[in-house]
């Protein structure tokens, strides 16, 4: 999610300050770790205002967008395998896609 609307980064970060386990048991699984890493994206400097400054996961707390993304080389580009490997990336993705995609579901229809 790149720039999400202010409920849905604040749902994103009561669901990590709710539930930290839920989101980095999806990061931290192996297909997934392996193949994207961690999060990215536009940081703040510190933990928003109303969140804990020491929480485990205060750099999760700080992203202001959401990003993952895999390098491909030439050699995997140019290839009649790409499509497979886009259709294995999207699934190793498909968990954590799915749970940005419904964080702050709810808040986003009052925005």
């Amino acid at each position: 999610m790149w720039h999400p609307p202010t409920p849905i980064i604040a749902a994103f970060r009561q669901s990590i300050v709710d539930d930290p386990a839920r989101l980095r048991g999806l990061l931290e699984d192996k297909p997934f770790a392996e193949m994207f890493g961690d999060l990215s994206g536009d940081k703040l400097t510190r933990v928003p205002p109303g969140f804990p400054k020491d929480h485990p996961e205060a750099e999760l707390l700080k992203l202001k967008d959401m990003t993952f993304g895999r390098r491909l080389s030439d050699r995997d580009v140019f290839t009649p395998a790409l499509i497979d490997t886009i259709v294995e990336s999207m699934a190793v993705a498909a968990p954590v896609m799915r749970y940005l995609a419904t964080v702050g579901v709810d808040s986003s229809r009052s925005a």
